[in-house]
């Protein structure tokens, strides 16, 4: 069987306990479980949104895995479980220890019941266009025809987000430097 990679682009934010290491450990189960992580953007406190709750840490992550979008999807939402995200039935949001959305794999238009690909409010959010930016500012979205960074300009979402000055770390490079 020929395995092919494909380019993900996902999304993750935490607003509940150490949101920084939220989004480390989240990381290297993506590492672990979904393939290797490519880009890490940088870290934006950014506020609640769409509901009352502390302000979260967002970044986006460049992926590359020879998986298909709905078993990452899978693997999503089982590392969210690990991490303690709990899910209720309540509807709208609500604050949590991990959320991760897939924003795009490649140019694949998906419009499934659980999954939409491009995800269906990336561009009404600056807390996802800000850091997805910063990795991949020419990116086309395949639906709206525009780059990212122009997406990003038109955005109303007038969010005062701020940049951490503490940067994530890749698990592929301390996977790299441990086989010396």
């Amino acid at each position: 069987m020929i395995s092919t990679e494909k380019n993900y682009l996902i999304a993750l934010g935490s607003n509940v306990g150490d949101k920084f290491v939220n989004l480390q450990k989240a990381i290297v189960a993506l590492f672990e479980s979904v393939g290797t992580v490519e880009k890490i953007a940088p870290v934006y406190e950014t506020p609640a949104w769409g509901f009352e709750g502390d302000s979260f840490y967002n970044t986006v992550v460049a992926v590359s895995a020879s998986l298909p979008s709905e078993v990452v999807l899978k693997k999503l939402l089982a590392i969210e479980k690990r991490l303690g995200r709990l899910r209720n039935q309540e509807s709208g949001y609500q604050s949590r220890t991990i959320d991760l959305d897939i924003l795009f794999c490649e140019d694949e238009i998906t419009q499934l019941e659980n999954l939409q690909i491009p995800h269906p409010q990336l561009q009404n959010r600056k807390f996802v266009l800000q850091p997805l930016a910063d990795i991949a500012p020419d990116l086309l979205h395949p639906v709206l025809q525009k780059s990212i960074r122009e997406i990003l300009a038109d955005c109303e979402d007038q969010s005062v987000i701020h940049k951490l000055p503490r940067w994530l770390k890749n698990p592929k490079d301390n996977f790299l430097l441990s086989r010396y």
